[in-house]
C-alpha cells in the first residue's frame, strides 16, 4: 500500500501520513 500512496503524490490526501 505504501507504494500506492508514493505514486499518488502530494495529490494525494496521505501523501502528508506517507511523509
Amino acid at each position: 500500500m505504501d507504494k500506492q500512496l508514493s505514486s499518488d503524490g502530494p495529490s494525494s490526501p496521505f501523501y502528508s501520513l506517507r511523509k
